[in-house]
Protein backbone atom coordinates (compact mmCIF):
# COMPACT_ATOMS: atom_id res chain seq x y z
CA UNK A 1 0.00 0.00 0.00
CA UNK A 2 1.41 3.68 -0.83
CA UNK A 3 -0.36 5.75 1.44
CA UNK A 4 0.31 9.21 -0.25
CA UNK A 5 -1.22 7.57 -3.68
CA UNK A 6 -3.91 6.03 -1.87
CA UNK A 7 -4.74 10.22 0.15
CA UNK A 8 -4.24 11.71 -3.48
CA UNK A 9 -6.81 9.25 -5.24
CA UNK A 10 -9.28 9.93 -2.18
CA UNK A 11 -8.94 13.71 -2.69
CA UNK A 12 -9.29 13.45 -6.23
CA UNK A 13 -12.48 11.36 -6.21
CA UNK A 14 -13.71 13.68 -3.43
CA UNK A 15 -13.21 16.94 -5.67
CA UNK A 16 -14.79 15.16 -8.60
CA UNK A 17 -17.79 14.10 -6.50
CA UNK A 18 -18.32 17.60 -4.97
CA UNK A 19 -17.71 19.85 -8.67
CA UNK A 20 -20.68 17.20 -10.30
CA UNK A 21 -23.33 15.92 -7.40
CA UNK A 22 -26.58 16.63 -7.74
CA UNK A 23 -26.67 19.16 -4.51
CA UNK A 24 -29.81 19.97 -2.43
CA UNK A 25 -31.05 23.44 -2.69
CA UNK A 26 -29.44 24.11 -6.40
CA UNK A 27 -31.31 26.00 -8.69
CA UNK A 28 -30.99 25.01 -12.72
CA UNK A 29 -31.81 26.46 -15.80
CA UNK A 30 -32.52 24.46 -18.87
CA UNK A 31 -32.61 24.83 -22.26
CA UNK A 32 -33.69 22.03 -24.19
CA UNK A 33 -33.36 21.38 -28.31
CA UNK A 34 -34.29 18.22 -30.73
CA UNK A 35 -36.31 16.60 -32.74
CA UNK A 36 -39.70 15.19 -31.88
CA UNK A 37 -41.78 12.30 -33.27
CA UNK A 38 -45.22 13.72 -33.96
CA UNK A 39 -49.22 12.50 -34.18
CA UNK A 40 -51.09 14.63 -35.89
CA UNK A 41 -54.77 14.08 -35.66
CA UNK A 42 -56.76 16.42 -38.77
CA UNK A 43 -59.08 19.22 -37.77
CA UNK A 44 -62.12 19.28 -39.25
CA UNK A 45 -62.58 15.69 -40.45
CA UNK A 46 -64.80 13.47 -38.80
CA UNK A 47 -62.44 10.53 -37.04
CA UNK A 48 -59.94 12.79 -37.45
CA UNK A 49 -57.26 10.48 -39.52
CA UNK A 50 -53.72 11.02 -38.27
CA UNK A 51 -50.32 11.82 -40.20
CA UNK A 52 -46.92 11.07 -38.51
CA UNK A 53 -43.87 13.24 -38.98
CA UNK A 54 -40.93 15.05 -37.59
CA UNK A 55 -40.73 18.26 -36.16
CA UNK A 56 -38.11 20.13 -34.04
CA UNK A 57 -38.56 21.19 -30.43
CA UNK A 58 -37.31 23.37 -28.08
CA UNK A 59 -37.78 24.05 -24.36
CA UNK A 60 -36.91 26.35 -21.69
CA UNK A 61 -37.25 25.63 -17.92
CA UNK A 62 -35.90 26.12 -14.34
CA UNK A 63 -35.55 23.01 -11.41
CA UNK A 64 -35.63 23.39 -7.85
CA UNK A 65 -33.48 20.19 -6.06
CA UNK A 66 -35.43 19.47 -2.64
CA UNK A 67 -32.63 17.14 -2.24
CA UNK A 68 -29.72 15.28 -3.84
CA UNK A 69 -32.15 13.28 -5.51
CA UNK A 70 -35.35 14.59 -6.07
CA UNK A 71 -36.10 17.93 -8.21
CA UNK A 72 -38.94 19.80 -8.76
CA UNK A 73 -39.80 22.23 -11.81
CA UNK A 74 -41.58 24.04 -14.78
CA UNK A 75 -40.97 24.29 -18.32
CA UNK A 76 -42.61 25.63 -21.74
CA UNK A 77 -42.11 24.03 -24.77
CA UNK A 78 -42.72 25.06 -28.83
CA UNK A 79 -42.83 23.40 -32.06
CA UNK A 80 -42.23 25.71 -34.77
CA UNK A 81 -44.98 25.42 -37.84
CA UNK A 82 -44.66 22.28 -40.45
CA UNK A 83 -46.98 21.10 -42.86
CA UNK A 84 -48.71 18.18 -42.61
CA UNK A 85 -51.26 16.58 -44.84
CA UNK A 86 -53.83 13.62 -44.55
CA UNK A 87 -55.28 11.39 -46.93
CA UNK A 88 -58.86 9.70 -47.10
CA UNK A 89 -59.99 13.02 -44.93
CA UNK A 90 -63.92 13.47 -45.37
CA UNK A 91 -65.00 16.89 -44.41
CA UNK A 92 -67.85 17.96 -43.71
CA UNK A 93 -70.08 20.41 -46.34
CA UNK A 94 -73.52 22.17 -46.81
CA UNK A 95 -73.65 18.93 -50.11
CA UNK A 96 -72.45 16.26 -47.42
CA UNK A 97 -69.13 14.77 -46.67
CA UNK A 98 -66.32 15.62 -49.28
CA UNK A 99 -63.78 13.13 -49.77
CA UNK A 100 -60.14 13.78 -50.31
CA UNK A 101 -56.70 14.99 -48.86
CA UNK A 102 -56.44 17.45 -45.79
CA UNK A 103 -53.39 20.02 -45.54
CA UNK A 104 -52.15 22.51 -43.00
CA UNK A 105 -49.38 24.40 -41.22
CA UNK A 106 -49.59 23.59 -38.09
CA UNK A 107 -47.17 24.27 -34.41
CA UNK A 108 -47.43 23.24 -31.21
CA UNK A 109 -46.94 25.10 -27.52
CA UNK A 110 -47.51 23.81 -24.18
CA UNK A 111 -46.72 24.57 -20.57
CA UNK A 112 -45.31 21.57 -18.17
CA UNK A 113 -44.67 20.97 -14.14
CA UNK A 114 -41.88 18.17 -14.06
CA UNK A 115 -40.24 16.67 -10.93
CA UNK A 116 -37.21 14.31 -11.59
CA UNK A 117 -35.38 11.61 -9.79
CA UNK A 118 -31.68 11.81 -10.31
CA UNK A 119 -29.35 9.13 -9.11
CA UNK A 120 -25.34 9.58 -9.98
CA UNK A 121 -22.42 12.66 -9.68
CA UNK A 122 -20.72 13.27 -13.34
CA UNK A 123 -22.62 10.64 -15.16
CA UNK A 124 -26.06 10.13 -13.51
CA UNK A 125 -28.93 8.70 -14.80
CA UNK A 126 -32.12 10.68 -14.43
CA UNK A 127 -36.01 9.30 -14.62
CA UNK A 128 -38.87 11.85 -14.30
CA UNK A 129 -42.40 12.76 -15.05
CA UNK A 130 -44.23 15.90 -16.80
CA UNK A 131 -47.64 17.26 -16.84
CA UNK A 132 -49.04 20.19 -18.45
CA UNK A 133 -51.16 21.31 -20.99
CA UNK A 134 -50.72 21.77 -24.94
CA UNK A 135 -52.28 24.01 -27.54
CA UNK A 136 -51.93 22.60 -31.35
CA UNK A 137 -52.75 25.51 -33.58
CA UNK A 138 -53.95 25.45 -37.24
CA UNK A 139 -53.66 28.00 -40.08
CA UNK A 140 -53.92 27.99 -44.39
CA UNK A 141 -56.20 24.62 -43.86
CA UNK A 142 -56.77 23.74 -47.32
CA UNK A 143 -58.90 20.35 -48.26
CA UNK A 144 -58.16 19.13 -51.70
CA UNK A 145 -59.90 16.72 -54.62
CA UNK A 146 -57.87 14.03 -55.41
CA UNK A 147 -59.73 12.04 -57.36
CA UNK A 148 -57.48 12.52 -60.15
CA UNK A 149 -54.04 12.20 -58.46
CA UNK A 150 -52.51 14.09 -61.39
CA UNK A 151 -54.36 17.27 -60.51
CA UNK A 152 -55.38 17.90 -57.57
CA UNK A 153 -58.09 20.62 -57.02
CA UNK A 154 -59.10 22.68 -53.56
CA UNK A 155 -62.87 22.37 -52.85
CA UNK A 156 -62.47 26.19 -51.87
CA UNK A 157 -63.95 25.70 -48.33
CA UNK A 158 -63.66 28.38 -45.96
CA UNK A 159 -61.75 26.34 -43.22
CA UNK A 160 -60.90 28.88 -40.74
CA UNK A 161 -57.78 28.47 -38.44
CA UNK A 162 -58.40 26.49 -35.77
CA UNK A 163 -56.83 24.63 -32.70
CA UNK A 164 -56.94 21.51 -30.24
CA UNK A 165 -56.16 21.34 -26.59
CA UNK A 166 -54.95 18.44 -24.31
CA UNK A 167 -53.67 17.31 -20.76
CA UNK A 168 -50.10 16.17 -21.76
CA UNK A 169 -48.65 13.59 -19.68
CA UNK A 170 -45.09 12.55 -20.07
CA UNK A 171 -42.79 9.78 -18.51
CA UNK A 172 -38.88 10.25 -19.43
CA UNK A 173 -35.47 8.93 -18.83
CA UNK A 174 -31.81 9.29 -19.84
CA UNK A 175 -28.54 10.00 -18.94
CA UNK A 176 -26.53 13.20 -18.03
CA UNK A 177 -22.99 14.40 -17.61
CA UNK A 178 -22.35 17.06 -15.05
CA UNK A 179 -19.43 19.18 -14.40
CA UNK A 180 -19.18 22.22 -11.68
CA UNK A 181 -21.89 24.09 -13.11
CA UNK A 182 -22.80 22.85 -16.16
CA UNK A 183 -24.87 19.81 -17.33
CA UNK A 184 -25.37 18.44 -20.42
CA UNK A 185 -27.86 15.60 -21.00
CA UNK A 186 -30.04 13.36 -23.38
CA UNK A 187 -33.40 12.91 -21.77
CA UNK A 188 -36.08 11.16 -24.18
CA UNK A 189 -39.61 12.06 -23.44
CA UNK A 190 -42.74 10.09 -24.40
CA UNK A 191 -46.10 12.17 -24.70
CA UNK A 192 -49.70 11.19 -24.41
CA UNK A 193 -51.91 14.01 -25.12
CA UNK A 194 -55.07 13.46 -23.96
CA UNK A 195 -57.96 15.57 -25.18
CA UNK A 196 -60.47 15.69 -28.51
CA UNK A 197 -58.80 13.59 -30.40
CA UNK A 198 -55.99 12.16 -28.33
CA UNK A 199 -52.70 11.62 -29.73
CA UNK A 200 -48.69 11.19 -29.17
CA UNK A 201 -45.85 12.16 -29.61
CA UNK A 202 -41.50 10.91 -28.86
CA UNK A 203 -39.30 14.07 -27.91
CA UNK A 204 -35.53 13.68 -28.00
CA UNK A 205 -34.26 16.80 -26.40
CA UNK A 206 -30.56 17.55 -26.03
CA UNK A 207 -30.61 19.67 -22.75
CA UNK A 208 -28.12 22.19 -21.46
CA UNK A 209 -28.39 23.47 -18.19
CA UNK A 210 -26.74 25.64 -15.48
CA UNK A 211 -26.97 25.47 -11.82
CA UNK A 212 -26.93 27.35 -8.75
CA UNK A 213 -25.91 26.30 -5.37
CA UNK A 214 -28.12 27.99 -2.86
Amino acid sequence: MNPRRDLLAGALALSLCTAARAERSAVSVDIGSGVALISVRAPYAPGAPSQTGTSFVTSLGFRYALTNAIELGAAAFYEPPSTFTHADAQVSSPGGLLPGTLSERTQQFGLLARGRFVHGFIWRFVAGADVGFAIRSFSNVEHYDVSDPSSPRSYGLNLADTSQKSLLLAPSAGIEWAGDHFTIGLVPRVEVLVGNPRTWALSLPLTLSWSWYL
